[in-house]
């Protein structure tokens, strides 16, 4: 029952701020007026380096390599210690994304074919939560919605005190927020919307906001069990 709900608040939450992101858009200059901020879309930025066209034969490097990494994490996330939070699949999550991370800092990073297995795991990833989600208790829906969009609420507000208070534009708040919440799969459509430039930008804020919102959300979560059985 919760991870249907869980589930449902994500997709209509973030499908609904998503919309907002897009529609703020031509607002930009107003906003930035506002915020006395310098348009990251005039921004220059260097050029990306090409990389070699993906073949057959790179995704199916890339694909051995991530199962070799997953078998690789859960064999040493059985030798972690485990608690009402944290269990072996956990460590698995944070072992795995640990290890992804250090190889992005290597000369594997610049072989072809890791964003179309990576794209590919991801919606099977979804697939399968959605496919193990149970719907009873859907009663208790209006709820978790409420919750959902108070939460978005008070994202928007921090955001917007943050942009005013650094001097953030619109675009780089949109895609910063949209990083955090949608991940790689939308961050670079909104990207492209604003600026064709911002494109990388919107990728590695995507990668940081997986990276950061493992272990934040774990931080969460028992903070508020932790209340909750207080």
């Amino acid at each position: 029952t919760y991870l249907a709900m869980s589930l449902l608040t994500d997709a209509l939450g973030y499908s609904m701020w998503v919309v907002v992101l897009f529609s703020v858009a031509r607002l930009a200059p107003a906003f930035n007026r506002w915020t006395r901020a310098k348009s990251s879309g005039d921004i220059p930025l260097a050029p990306v380096k090409a990389k070699a066209p993906t073949t057959y034969d790179s995704v199916l490097l890339w694909l051995g390599m991530a199962l070799a990494v997953a078998a690789l994490s859960g064999w040493l996330a059985g030798w972690l210690p485990v608690s009402g939070m944290i269990s072996a699949t956990t460590w698995t999550i944070l072992l795995a994304t640990g290890l992804g991370l250090v190889v992005a800092h290597t000369p594997l990073a610049e072989f072809p074919g890791a964003s179309t297995i990576s794209s590919a795991m991801l919606i099977s990833v979804v697939a399968v939560l959605a496919s193990q989600s149970n719907f009873q208790g859907i009663a208790a829906a209006p709820l978790y919605l409420l919750c959902g969009v108070t939460i978005i609420a008070i994202h928007a507000v921090l955001l917007i005190g943050c942009a005013k208070l650094f001097r953030f534009d619109l675009y780089l708040c949109g895609i910063s927020s949209l990083a955090h919440i949608g991940g790689v799969a939308a961050t670079p459509i909104l990207a492209a919307s604003y600026s064709a430039a911002l494109v990388p930008v919107g990728i590695l804020l995507a990668l940081l906001g997986y990276i950061l919102g493992t272990g934040f959300g774990l931080l969460v979560a028992t903070i508020l069990s932790t209340l909750a059985t207080t």
